[in-house]
């Protein structure tokens, strides 16, 4: 009997695999896109270093914070800009906030933790936006370009794009460098498998001034590239501020590094706009007259660029009790943050 049973199982396997056949014997997909077919399309690599400067703008992947970056915090709460924000301003006396989110409040106190949840994601969002760039780094690499056989009338746009992700990565290492000295490091060679080693602070300051010399002479020059992508100026007032500040990052000082590198900023062709200061802060300020001053922007819109970070949070939550909304642009206010009335 349970030799027949047995035989009955074995039976039943082979009736399996065999109405599995005609599933698994299928064509290619003609429709299907390979790899190689995707890096031999330009709007790829848009599509990619658009990706790499959103990260400063947006949390997440869809409805602009939807799908969250990062685990263990809303979208919202970890956009970039909003953390950097938070770490530079409510660390301070200029700023307070005033609802209970989380462990917020504990930033203006000088009481937070290694548990401080909004801290923890400025860390991880640091490092995303650095892994982010290197993958782009990676995948547009000379080598890999001719692995593929990229057409050469891409290339060039392509090395700038390069350029681009090159100058965020560093961007954002002097962002860790600045708020937390030490930092796991990787490049576009790391093999991330085998975990990550640490770099200090110093060594850090040292290869962010390498890599940004490194590509000074190849990104696009002051004010010749699409609005709202890094260029020369860019990097040199991220020079600039890294040698200002150089003696904490260091120990030694590279005050007339820093004033050599201001004056390249100001020599790049910036003018004071004739039109009223209040034009700086309008939606259309990349075309009403007062961009002329603008060295970098990271771009924001009602339309392409909805979050709750950025200058949404900027505009919206320092709007509360008897202000009307309407004389800042906007139809209500969040009154979360304020002044410190210990300093007015």
């Amino acid at each position: 009997m349970k030799m027949y049973k047995s035989i009955i199982l074995v039976f039943l396997g082979m009736l399996l695999f065999t109405a599995c056949d005609d599933v698994l014997t299928v064509e290619p997909d003609g429709d299907s896109l390979t790899e190689a077919d995707l890096l031999k399309d330009p709007t790829t690599y848009r599509g990619l270093i658009a990706k790499a400067y959103a990260g400063l703008m947006l949390g997440g992947q869809s409805g602009g914070d939807g799908n969250a970056d990062i685990s263990g915090i809303d979208g919202g709460f970890s956009n970039y800009l909003r953390l950097y924000w938070n770490m530079q301003e409510l660390t301070t006396d200029e700023a307070i906030i005033a609802w209970n989110d989380g462990t917020i409040k504990d930033l203006h106190g000088h009481v937070w933790t290694d548990g401080n949840e909004f801290i923890n994601a400025m860390f991880s969002r640091i490092n995303y936006q650095i892994s982010v760039c290197n993958e782009f780094i990676r995948l547009s690499s000379d080598a890999k370009l001719n692995e593929f056989d990229v057409p050469s009338d891409i290339r060039a746009e392509v090395a700038e794009y390069r350029n681009e992700a090159r100058f965020l990565r560093a961007y954002s290492y002097y962002h860790g460098m600045d708020l937390f000295g030490t930092m796991p490091f990787s490049t576009e060679n790391t093999d991330v498998a085998n975990g990550l080693e640490a770099i200090n602070r110093t060594d850090l300051f040292n290869w962010i001034e390498t890599e940004l010399l490194a590509i000074e002479d190849q990104i696009v020059p002051a004010g010749m590239n699409e609005y709202g992508r890094a260029d020369q100026a860019a990097l040199q007032m991220l020079l600039a501020k890294m040698y200002l500040n150089a003696e904490v990052y260091t120990g030694t000082e590279r005050n007339d590094d820093a004033l050599i590198y201001t004056n390249k900023v100001i020599n790049g062709g910036y003018t004071i706009p004739t039109v009223p200061y209040a034009y700086s802060f309008y939606a259309d300020n990349d075309s009403n007259g007062a961009q002329s001053e603008f060295i970098w922007t990271l771009n924001f819109d009602g339309l392409n660029t909805q979050t709750f970070g950025g200058t949404t949070y900027l505009t919206h939550a320092p709007v509360g009790g008897d202000m009307d909304p309407s004389e800042f642009g906007i139809n209500g206010g969040w009154g979360w943050n304020t002044y410190d009335k210990g300093i007015c």
